[in-house]
């Protein structure tokens, strides 16, 4: 019965310990990975790239627009009789506004992706007396 006692003691410790010792945990952000290319087609998987984006932003600026005039007149409808009708010039033009604004995106997404590097060394060929 001696024994017991010690151990059942030192359990109690442990558990303790166990209970009043914080955890941490840290999270660990995975490496990027690089993107590789094969010679000479950097620039032109890069601008596909930016084709790509470009085009999901107009796709998308056009569900946008579409989206707030469709939720403005339905809004409309059921505020007043004929809401839809009498406000669809103010719910078109709301809707057209977020439209562009996720429009006016595309060119950068193009613009981003061509190097200024061989744009300038283009053009420093292009014209050989402007120095």
């Amino acid at each position: 019965m001696a024994t017991d006692t010690p151990t059942r003691k030192s359990q109690a410790n442990t558990e303790q310990a166990l209970i009043t010792t914080p955890i941490v945990l840290t999270r660990s952000k995975p490496k990027r990975r690089r993107k590789r290319y094969s010679k000479g087609t950097k620039g032109l998987q890069r601008f596909l790239l930016g084709l790509s984006d470009a085009t999901y932003r107009v796709t998308n600026s056009f569900t946008k627009g579409f989206d707030t005039f469709n939720d403005r007149s339905k809004r409309s409808r059921w505020k007043r009789r004929d809401g839809m009708v009498r406000d669809f010039f103010r719910n078109a033009s709301r809707g057209f506004s977020d439209g562009i604004d996720q429009f006016g995106k595309a060119p950068d997404e193009l613009a981003r992706r061509i190097s200024t590097r061989r744009v300038a060394r283009s053009f420093r060929t292009l014209t050989p007396f402007a120095r």
